[in-house]
């Protein structure tokens, strides 16, 4: 009998301890980024756009991986050249460390008239091998709307030109915007990103979003 309490009393223990984590991580503060911890994470509806491959790209290509995603348009002068070599920059830095590696990088173009897939084929890869260059398609003149919409990107194609904002979306694994980066302004007066303060803001939102998940049910397992 005496064992059998202190194995009852050892497995209250363990499941208190449980339940105490759980709170405590679940009602933790979301990290403090460069940008902002969406809590909940916003769900994106349902679009049809096409890779630099020509083939479709919807949302199901989003579940089961991290994915960052840049925008922008392949003419830019500065701004998405720039921001594209400090994304690859910091995926650099992430394969020599060994950690969060999985990692998807898109490039979405505002610009779908000119930036058709064999345009950013030529022009993606140039940043690194693994990067995808995502377009509206033709035969969709709303769904990348959806799309677009639903990460908050801010863009205006014109006659005059094409002016974009300046931001990185990171999506979970069930494809939901999970963080938005922002840039930093520099001495100059620029807006850009700083690959350390990316890299930093990417594994804590990647550490935060690994304690939500349920100890109760690892311990199970």
């Amino acid at each position: 009998m005496r064992r059998w309490i202190l194995v009852a009393t050892g497995l209250l223990l363990i499941l208190s301890a449980a339940t105490g984590y759980h709170i405590l991580t679940h009602y933790a503060p979301p990290p403090t980024l460069q940008g902002a911890y969406l809590q909940p994470a916003r769900k994106l509806d349902a679009f049809t756009l096409l890779d630099h491959h020509g083939s479709p790209f919807d949302r199901s290509d989003l579940k089961g991986q991290w994915h960052l995603i840049s925008y922008g348009y392949t003419h830019c002068p500065d701004i998405c050249p720039t921001t594209l070599v400090q994304v690859a920059d910091m995926m650099a830095l992430l394969e020599q460390a060994e950690d969060y590696q999985d990692l998807r990088v898109l490039f979405y173009s505002v610009d779908g008239d000119r930036d058709r897939p064999e345009v950013l084929a030529q022009y993606v890869p140039y940043f690194h091998p693994q990067f995808i260059g995502l377009t509206r398609a033709e035969q969709s003149r709303r769904q990348h709307k959806n799309f677009e919409q639903g990460l908050g990107i801010l863009a205006r194609v014109g006659p005059e030109g094409v002016e974009h904002g300046l931001m990185l979306f990171l999506l979970n694994p069930r494809a939901q915007l999970q963080a938005v980066f922002k840039p930093q302004r520099n001495e100059r007066g620029n807006y850009q990103f700083s690959v350390s303060q990316l890299l930093k803001d990417y594994r804590a939102v990647r550490d935060y979003y690994a304690t939500q998940s349920d100890p109760i049910r690892s311990l199970a397992e």
